[in-house]
């Protein structure tokens, strides 16, 4: 489900035995210490929000106070800013369910672009704003990539990228991976 939870298992018989659970937190239960007849833990959760802090970047000076721009209930992660300064793309989780928003920074109102299983990441605006990439984080399976108009409409698979999506080429041909810590490749869109 959406939680972590800890687990036992016999040790005499480990081969054979099934876990079982011994929490049932509503988040993340991590961090266990047994001492006699008491388990102790943290149950984690997570709250990324998106803010927005003006700022005169060239001068590195701040111009005034944090704002939250992502709506208070969502976990919002891996946020780009469309490079007009307009909206914001990120990974949200509502309600157990994730998607790829956008958030109209003007306006401060959000619609869905895309709808999905878990595991989504790195969001990204296309030069020109159009578009959207994002990939699915499943080392196993590749980490497919995929591509949606930020217009509306279907997300399309791109091919596996085989790493984190940083960004986009300045044609917007290519989509730029980091395969490994230190080495960045391009991705050929269809």
């Amino acid at each position: 489900g959406d939680a972590a939870n800890i687990w036992r298992i016999p040790l005499d018989h480990a081969d054979e035995a099934e876990p079982s659970p011994v929490t049932v937190a509503p988040w993340n239960a991590a961090m266990a210490d047994l001492r006699g007849n008491h388990l102790v833990f943290a149950n984690l959760r997570q709250t990324g929000q998106g803010w927005r802090l003006p700022a005169d970047v060239n001068a590195g000076l701040v111009l005034g106070a944090p704002q939250r721009v992502t709506p208070e209930l969502v976990e919002a992660q891996f946020p780009d800013v469309r490079p007009d300064g307009s909206a914001l793309a990120y990974v949200g989780l509502k309600g157990g369910g994730q998607g790829i928003f956008l958030l109209d920074l003007k306006t401060g109102k959000e619609r869905t672009l895309v709808l999905m299983e878990n595991d989504a990441a790195y969001s990204t605006f296309s030069p020109d704003g159009s578009r959207v990439a994002f990939m699915l984080s499943r080392r196993g399976l590749g980490w497919p990539a995929f591509v949606a108009a930020t217009a509306g409409g279907e997300a399309k698979f791109v091919g596996d990228a085989g790493g984190r999506i940083r960004g986009w080429s300045r044609d917007g041909r290519y989509l730029l991976i980091n395969k490994a810590a230190y080495l960045l490749l391009t991705f050929l869109k269809p």
